[in-house]
């Protein structure tokens, strides 16, 4: 990792910064000038709180970004295929969320301003469920577009999940041209094409909307992408009356979207959840869609193992540089967390049939984070013992408690793939 950050020899080595950037927590996930100070003093390290603000620089960020982009490609694994786990090589999800921060970093960290905040991160995240491989993680602007985030390194074989905020023609594209699988949201007024090459009409959709009846689902065989061609199913699953409303009143109140002007068809179109699929029907049949599409909500529930288990959106008044470093450590920690978690939950669910929770194994391995690392470093004794330890926690203390007539993501995937 060469970033500039240590050019001469000072008491405050780079390890020692990594140290209370990512392993030292203080009683809290950002912790102040003082606790870390403390933490330093531990290790023989007197600094004042001046001293140590002024290393939280530009290359002390750069530093612990490269420190973040070297643990993403090493934490890696092949994909578990097998064991019932169906014919996809892997699962994988993309999403974002949204950290809020201070005023003070709103010059590197652009928030939406008006009723929020006016400082805001976001971390986007491309997921596989079936190896617990993190494909990609990025911390950019709270007001950077999904829609921005092109995929790459696609995965022969893997089932892409992903909503509205990253449907385009380039990643539809790369997604089918690479031999993968995708299912997704269809983005109301895109372009289709019939089966024949000639253009859908504007109005077409909307009046199929119209004649179904609430629970009907219809299917229709399509070309998407002007250019390409692809062919796809589309798949329209008609919501109940109410649902429909509820889905309309938020559009027209959201913030963020700021969805003004909006057309009668398109106000119409929140009756009907709409998917975009090139998985045959011989595969998965039009009803069963939905279930499969979401399988994407567990990267939610992995966002809100983070803000809840390891409280990576507590963020204090800090400045730009402070928080870049701090949180490129919590999302090396948080690497290393979900790895592990995601590890665990598919093993127990292959030898058990047990389904772990995120939120309580995500705040399990947060305050283990330190001796875990020390495990990897090959610094603790009866390594083997550790681990056991490790895996009888999760497996005693963080069970989740199966819900009635709902499926597992694992039962989900059995059934469909």
């Amino acid at each position: 990792m060469v970033s500039g950050f240590i050019s001469r020899v000072r008491q405050l080595t780079a390890p020692a910064f990594y140290h209370v950037c990512t392993v030292f927590m203080g009683g809290h996930s950002f912790p102040t000038l003082d606790q870390m100070r403390g933490e330093l003093l531990c290790q023989g390290i007197r600094l004042s709180r001046s001293s140590l603000h002024e290393r939280f620089s530009q290359k002390a960020s750069a530093f612990m970004k490269s420190a973040f982009l070297e643990a993403l490609s090493s934490l890696g694994g092949g994909c578990r295929k097998g064991h019932g786990l169906g014919a996809f090589s892997d699962v994988v999800i993309a999403d974002s969320t949204v950290i809020n921060l201070s005023g003070k970093c709103s010059g590197s960290f652009k928030g939406f301003g008006g009723g929020a905040s006016s400082s805001a991160a976001k971390v986007m995240l491309c997921f596989g469920l079936l190896s617990s491989r993190v494909h990609r993680m990025e911390l950019l602007d709270g007001t950077a577009s999904d829609a921005g985030t092109r995929f790459s390194g696609i995965k022969a074989g893997a089932l892409y999940l992903f909503d509205l905020g990253f449907f385009c023609a380039a990643n539809l594209c790369c997604i089918c041209n690479g031999g993968a699988f995708l299912v997704c949201r269809y983005k109301y007024g895109t372009t289709l094409f019939r089966p024949c090459g000639r253009k859908v009409g504007a109005g077409v959709l909307d009046r199929l909307v119209r004649r179904m009846r609430p629970g009907q689902t219809m299917e229709l065989e399509v070309l998407v992408v002007k250019d390409s061609k692809i062919p796809m199913r589309l798949v329209l699953h008609k919501l109940p009356l109410h649902v429909g409303e509820r889905i309309r009143r938020k559009m027209k109140t959201d913030k963020q979207m700021k969805c003004k002007g909006l057309s009668a068809g398109r106000l119409a179109f929140c009756d009907v959840n709409a998917y975009l699929t090139n998985i045959a029907a011989d595969t998965i049949k039009a009803q069963d869609l939905r279930a499969v599409y979401a399988i994407r909500w567990q990267v939610e529930l992995l966002f809100k193992s983070w803000k809840s288990g390891m409280e990576v959106d507590q963020v204090r008044n800090i400045g730009p540089h402070m928080f870049a470093c701090l949180m490129y450590g919590r999302l090396i920690r948080v690497l290393l967390c979900t790895w592990i978690a995601g590890r665990a939950k598919l093993v127990l669910w292959e030898y058990k049939s047990m389904e772990i929770s995120d939120i309580k194994a995500m705040a399990t391995l947060n305050r283990l984070i330190g001796r875990i690392m020390e495990w990897i470093r090959g610094k603790t004794k009866a390594n083997a013992k550790f681990l056991q330890q490790v895996w009888t926690t999760l497996s005693e203390t963080c069970a989740k408690e199966p819900k009635a007539g709902c499926l597992a993501p694992w039962e989900t995937i059995n059934w469909n793939a």
